[in-house]
């Protein structure tokens, strides 16, 4: 009988936990964001978006290219 529980409860307990994670860090986000906002006097800085990373993630247009053309030679061989 206390397996027929325990599965269950454990199943409800982390997707609570998951939730929970999930609504304060994009709260948290959020925050910080419009905090970022307020301190740059609600302008976006240029130079901030530019040097000081706030892109991650997005690669060069030469990069992404060269990334589409191995994928198609990779695609090809594997046919």
């Amino acid at each position: 009988m206390t397996q027929t529980i325990m599965a269950p409860l454990a199943a409800l307990t982390m997707a609570g936990l998951l939730f929970v994670y999930t609504r304060t860090s994009i709260r948290a986000a959020k925050l910080n964001a419009h905090r970022q906002r307020e301190a740059d006097d609600g302008h976006i800085s240029w130079h901030k978006e530019e040097s000081l990373g706030r892109n991650h993630g997005q690669l060069a247009k030469k990069d992404w290219t060269e990334l589409k053309r191995r994928s198609r030679t990779d695609r090809s061989q594997d046919e």
